[in-house]
């Protein structure tokens, strides 16, 4: 990095407030070393298009504004990250062939239709069979 020389003078002053102070030479270069990096980082800043969160208002002029993605309902996400938590032990208490159905049903999107087709079973009892295993699920995973 390259060092940036100061003339020599007699008094070094800075301006505080609206009085010049007097200081020493090595105070005035500091400050103005810091004063030349705060203005680099300002332009640096403002380059790559950065909003400072202080620099934000609400409508009633406060600095309170409230972050809110409309996208995103929080509560839902929080329910449904607590079932995901909680899905490998309730699926720990199916037999492979409900695992396999469910797997078949709900991650690979296949029909009753087809999987009855493909277990060679009734497609009625295959609807009862998967009732009875959401609700086995359904209830792990309301009461833990």
């Amino acid at each position: 990095m390259m060092s940036r020389e100061f003339k020599q003078r007699e008094n070094y002053v800075i301006k505080v407030g609206t009085e010049l102070v007097p200081v020493s030479r090595e105070v005035y270069e500091e400050y103005h070393r810091m004063e030349r990096r705060e203005r680099y980082l300002v332009e640096r800043d403002q380059e790559n298009s950065l909003i400072l969160f202080s620099t934000l208002r609400a409508e009633d002029g406060s600095t309170d504004v409230p972050i809110k993605d409309d996208a995103v309902n929080v509560e839902e996400e929080v329910i449904k990250q607590m079932f995901l938590d909680k899905l490998p032990k309730a699926l720990a208490l199916l037999s492979d062939d409900e695992i396999d159905m469910i797997r078949d049903l709900y991650w690979n999107d296949m029909s009753i239709r087809d999987f009855a087709k493909k277990t060679d079973t009734a497609k009625s009892t295959i609807l009862s069979k998967r009732d009875r295993v959401l609700a086995k699920l359904r209830k792990v995973l309301e009461n833990e």
